[in-house]
């Protein structure tokens, strides 16, 4: 018997569309590379959002904030330059709060507080979703927690640095010696005393040091304080410091002079309003008080006696770059036009002048400074091509010129002015020469927009001497005994000293100011305060044995703008600059003492 066959159960396998089979390899495909896309666009926009953000906080910490309020506003300059085409608005940003007590921020103490404390959309757009919120607080936080590590390391650098000088002058001892040149036998007890003090006292620890010795009455000691002099300089600082500053050791005795310390400097103002552009200024003592001539850009000499503008003299169209007095009370201008004149003045019925002198180079270029003899029989000036021009001031010394050059004039005007040709031409400078000075026997001296200034021989038409002034131009000097001062077009003002050989710059105020600096003028009678004026309308007074910081300062003596172009001490308590903006201002200060 046949026995029936059966056959297993297989798996049947449905037909599946070729179509599908495609459909779903292209999804699978497409999702995977739009996965692996947003996860690597992803990443990347936030690594650039912290970097960004890092760099944004560098920036905030660079800027030099002021106050919460000034930091708020120039944080959202910084945002609006960093990113133009956000739309910021000021009024959603929080403003800081202030704590009146404290005088300030509401506790934050460092720079990344202080920028989180004003709020964090500070830092980005306002239209922005809450995914992008979420990556900008990241963000935020992340940069400020690297820039914090940064900021944290650096500072205990610095404190760690600070503290082992502390430590080092508080641990150091110092031998000093007393000395003074004060008259007043009160103040010569201390002289001559040595002791020991600590490397970390400063000048008040000094000062207390010399009143105990000196054992003032109570009435008195009160209101004296003292400064004390090291090798020339002021001291300024811990003691230790300033001496390895200077070189000195501090095995020996170190000599420490001291002085009465002098009060701050506070003047009464007096501002002239002249129209013009004020080229230059000088001030002549006469029998009936100052008066004070100012050369201005119109071509006019105008006239003050106190506030009051009391005549005006007109020479020519052409800018009068420069005024002098002589010592008999004549005028003596410098004008663009290339002429020299001198003319008299007379203030006792109303107001007449009379031109006595006129006299021109022989090259026609203006001329931009003068400067008379003490005798007031010679004058000198400087062109603007570099050339230096002597002329006498008497009739005959200029008839026998004109007759040795064998030059003819007509009869007629032999009583007129007196037409005066340069009896002496010095060559030695390749740029304008800006300023002249007469020191005496020494001869003359003379700076340059070459960078150097000269020392001349007038009778024997010789340069003597040649001083550069590290390659900058000079603008102006001003002179006392060997010691010449020179204003700088880099906003420096730098002395020269004529007794060493090389007539080396012996000192710099380096940032005397901030942008050209235009005029110097020592006190009169003074042996360490030093005037400057400079193009960023800033005019100052410095004491040169302390030259971190000025006596005195006007920041904006001849506006915001503006630029201060002349300087003259009327007296030894009276100021004069001259501006720009067609001012003069006056200075009164009260007893100035050395």
């Amino acid at each position: 018997q046949e026995q029936p066959v059966t056959a297993e159960p297989q798996d049947v396998v449905p037909e599946t569309e070729p179509l599908l089979v495609v459909w779903a390899a292209f999804s699978a495909v497409i999702g995977g590379g739009y996965l692996c896309l947003s996860q690597y666009v992803g990443e990347n926009y936030k690594l650039r959002a912290e970097r960004e953000t890092v760099e944004s906080i560098d920036t905030l910490k660079k800027t030099d904030f002021v106050d919460p309020e000034t930091e708020y506003r120039k944080t959202v300059e910084i945002l609006r330059k960093q990113n133009p085409d956000n739309d910021y608005n000021m009024k959603r940003i929080p403003r800081p709060k202030y704590d009146e007590e404290m005088g300030g921020h509401d506790g934050s103490s460092s720079q990344i507080e202080r920028v989180l404390a004003l709020g964090q959309r500070r830092l980005f757009p306002r239209r922005r979703s809450r995914r992008q919120r979420q990556w900008s607080l990241t963000r935020v936080t992340r940069g400020a927690s690297l820039l914090g590590e940064r900021v944290d390391s650096v500072v205990v650098k610095e404190l760690k640095s600070q503290r082992a000088k502390e430590l080092r002058a508080l641990m150091a001892e110092l031998r000093i010696r007393f000395n003074t040149k004060l008259e007043d036998e009160l103040f010569q007890r201390a002289s001559g005393v040595e002791l020991e003090v600590p490397g970390s006292v400063r000048r008040s620890g000094l000062s207390g040091v010399v009143l105990q010795l000196l054992d003032l009455p109570e009435e008195r000691s009160e209101s004296v304080a003292f400064d004390f002099l090291i090798g020339g300089e002021l001291l300024r600082g811990d003691l230790l410091s300033f001496c390895e500053g200077k070189g000195l050791g501090t095995e020996t005795a170190v000599d420490v002079e001291y002085v009465l310390r002098r009060s701050k400097l506070e003047a009464e103002e007096q501002n002239v309003h002249l129209d013009e552009y004020v080229c230059s200024i000088d001030t002549h003592v006469g029998q009936e008080g100052p008066i004070h001539a100012a050369g201005m850009y119109d071509g006019t000499v105008k006239f003050m006696r106190g506030s009051n503008v009391v005549g005006l003299l007109r020479i020519n169209e052409n800018p009068v770059k420069c005024v002098r007095w002589t010592p008999n009370g004549n005028i003596v201008c410098a004008s663009g036009s290339g002429i020299v004149s001198i003319y008299s003045v007379d203030f006792s019925g109303g107001f007449t002048t009379k031109c006595l002198l006129t006299g021109a180079g022989p090259c026609g270029q203006s001329l931009e400074c003068v400067e008379c003899v003490p005798e007031g029989d010679r004058i000198a000036s400087g062109s603007f091509s570099g050339g230096l021009y002597v002329f006498e001031t008497s009739r005959e010394a200029n008839d026998t010129l004109l007759e040795i050059r064998d030059v003819k004039r007509q009869k007629a005007k032999t009583q007129g002015p007196i037409a005066a040709v340069p009896s002496r031409e010095l060559e030695g400078h390749s740029s304008t020469v800006s300023s002249l000075l007469w020191l005496g026997e020494r001869g003359l001296v003379s700076a340059s927009w070459d960078g150097t200034v000269c020392l001349w021989n007038v009778d024997a038409a010789e340069r003597l001497r040649m001083m550069p002034i590290s390659g900058k131009a000079a603008m102006n000097i001003s002179a006392r005994e060997d010691l010449i001062a020179a204003a700088c077009t880099d906003g420096a003002v730098r002395l020269l000293d004529l007794r060493l050989e090389e007539a080396m710059k012996v000192q710099t105020l380096a940032r005397a100011h901030s942008r050209m600096a235009s005029a110097v003028a020592w006190r009169p009678d003074g042996q360490y305060e030093l005037a400057s004026a400079g193009y960023d309308s800033a005019v100052k007074i410095w004491d040169i044995r302390a030259v971190s910081k000025p006596l005195f300062k006007r920041t904006e003596a001849h506006g915001a703008d503006g630029k201060a172009t002349c300087l003259r001490w009327a007296n030894a308590s009276q100021l004069l600059s001259g501006g720009a903006d067609g001012n003069v201002k006056m200075y009164s200060f009260g007893r100035l003492s050395n």
